[in-house]
């Protein structure tokens, strides 16, 4: 879907901003578990479902791939770990696509 040419800088851009956003998500789903009322032994394996869905979700969305930046980025943005100024210095066309992602 992603044709795009990714510049020197803009990689730097974009590795800085999946980085902050990766770190972010870890944080909040820390902060989750943290949280997890373990009352019943049945909670362990509530909680241990829970980790094997966000697993399964954070590995979705977070592809490093240029080709699949632009996708992630507007997910991320969506999802509130990431936000649009943080990618500033990213060309328009990208800044476009990921803005269309958002609104999705």
């Amino acid at each position: 879907m992603d044709a795009f040419n990714w510049s020197k800088a803009e990689k730097k851009i974009a590795k800085e901003a999946f980085d902050i956003a990766y770190q972010r998500e870890s944080k909040a789903l820390i902060k989750e578990i943290r949280e997890y009322k373990l009352e019943q032994p049945e909670d362990i394996w509530s909680l241990s479902e829970m980790l094997q869905e966000r697993e399964k979700e954070i590995n979705n969305i977070y592809d490093y791939r240029y080709s699949q930046l632009t996708i992630v980025f507007g997910i991320l943005i969506k999802r509130g770990f990431l936000s649009i100024d943080e990618l500033n210095g990213l060309s328009d066309d990208k800044l476009e696509q990921i803005q269309k992602i958002m609104n999705l």
